[in-house]
């Protein structure tokens, strides 16, 4: 059978000089041409199913390549993806920074346009259509059950097997860490790939990814095998001091922290100013994979809004916000029991300007309030605000807003009205108004007060 390759390419010439390359290695390729300029593409579009690869620039006319594969890369049959660019410098730190978006999506490769060769193409896309799935998303806090992967009929795997079949992860994670590893990291990549790596009394056994400028690894205590999510926070943002004491007794308060729909701290440590921050491993989904998949039932939306605002009562009564919540951070550590994962307002809580805001992705970008897109003071308000957002997701199929980029998002969020669910009379469109009025002062106080709200309409 014919390999089908979908080529998005805003350039004619490089779509004829890819098409050239492509018809030197893969003579018996199918390749369909789309010029996305000629009109706005949706994801929607396509049945995925039917193409072996996706060749995509990171630029797409008034539509950005990157953004565009992170909204759809999770549909069923989405094939392996490998970007291209027109980027003139590719050793500048925007497009370092273009690299690290791409392959954190799961990209088989980022190729410069000005190297690219018919070898060099051919080695990706060979390397891309011999795997069977594309690789998976990093995921800043979960961890892959290997047991997943395999066949539902294959009821007994040797022990070998498995070790084999971990080792292919791993090494996959490695790949990862050769594109984000730095100096900066208190060891070295080669140290981590030897299975030397080494943070105070935690070994690190391999990298998991990158979320804002924390990198999360898997380890386990030097006396033990329990696999923790080791959060490394990048020297940047510590610019080398030790950690202050609002970030001290925050992840001290979190650290004696029980409840089931917060994930568990247990432990920081603090070394020549690298900060590391021990939490169990979930093994869940997040909950944005879910959110693409379907509609939430009222009741299974409502279900899960309570469990979050029960996590966020605790953590607020506690003096703490979490800062860019986002369904991207919110991980199911059983069909039942959604966890928050990331706390930006401890992680960055040492850092007084607004460089995070210029950082925003697109996916986080969908829920966050006007005051955490436009680098203002964000609190506790500021994480019911997001509640809003995903609890209208939840009930209606989509972000309250949508666009293009990143940008026309942030606008929206800033001075579009927040839209009602479809049912004029819906019980959650006054309780959703108020969550993510622009004005934080306007929104409800508390998340005890959401709760209370939402048990009285339903009567729970």
């Amino acid at each position: 059978m014919a390999i089908q390759i979908l080529l998005i390419d805003p350039f004619e010439q490089h779509r004829k000089v890819v098409k050239r390359f492509l018809n030197q290695t893969h003579p018996d390729t199918s390749i369909i041409e789309i010029d996305p300029t000629e009109f706005l593409l949706s994801g929607d579009s396509f049945e995925w199913t039917d193409y072996d690869l996706l060749i995509i620039d990171n630029r797409m006319g008034n539509q950005d390549g990157i953004e565009w594969v992170s909204l759809y890369k999770d549909d069923d049959g989405f094939p392996p993806f490998l970007f291209l660019s027109s980027e003139p410098a590719p050793d500048s730190d925007i497009t370092k920074n273009l690299i690290d978006n791409g392959m954190s999506l799961g990209a088989e490769g980022f190729l410069f346009k000005k190297h690219l060769n018919a070898d060099l193409l051919e080695q990706h896309v060979s390397s891309a259509l011999d795997k069977q799935s594309p690789q998976d998303e990093d995921d800043e806090n979960g961890a892959e059950d290997i047991s997943e992967k395999l066949p539902d009929d294959l009821e007994e795997v040797s022990e070998s097997a498995m070790l084999a079949l971990q080792d292919t992860f791993h090494q996959m994670e490695h790949a990862k860490a050769l594109l984000h590893g730095h100096d900066d990291w208190p060891f070295s990549v080669k140290d981590l790939m030897d299975g030397k790596a080494v943070f105070g009394n935690y070994i690190v056994k391999y990298y998991m990814g990158r979320r804002d400028d924390v990198y999360t690894f898997a380890g386990h205590k030097s006396d033990g095998t329990e696999l923790f999510a080791l959060k490394l926070i990048d020297k940047s943002i510590t610019k080398g001091q030790p950690p202050s004491e609002k970030f001290k007794k925050d992840v001290e308060a979190l650290i004696g922290m029980t409840h089931p729909n917060i994930v568990r701290w247990l432990d920081f440590q603090a070394i020549e100013g690298h900060i590391l921050m021990v939490q169990e491993m979930i093994h869940g989904d997040r909950l944005s994979k879910k959110l693409k998949r379907s509609v939430f039932s009222e009741e299974e939306a409502i279900r899960f809004i309570l469990q979050i605002l029960s996590g966020l009562t605790q953590l607020h009564d506690a003096g703490i916000s979490a800062g860019a919540m986002s369904p991207e951070n919110l991980l199911f550590k059983d069909e039942d029991t959604l966890v928050l994962t990331h706390f930006n307002n401890i992680y960055f809580s040492d850092r007084h300007d607004t460089a995070g805001v210029n950082q925003v992705n697109y996916q986080d970008a969908l829920y966050l309030s006007p005051e955490s897109l436009t680098g203002h003071h964000t609190d506790h308000r500021s994480d019911l605000y997001v509640v809003g957002a995903i609890l209208y997701h939840m009930l209606s199929g989509k972000p309250p807003f949508d666009g293009p980029t990143t940008q026309s998002v942030i606008d929206a969020h800033k001075s579009s009205p927040t839209p009602s669910l479809r049912d004029a009379n819906h019980p959650m469109n006054p309780v959703i108004q108020s969550l993510m009025n622009k004005t934080p002062s306007k929104r409800y106080h508390t998340a005890t007060e959401v709760s209370k709200d939402i048990k009285r309409i339903y009567k729970l």
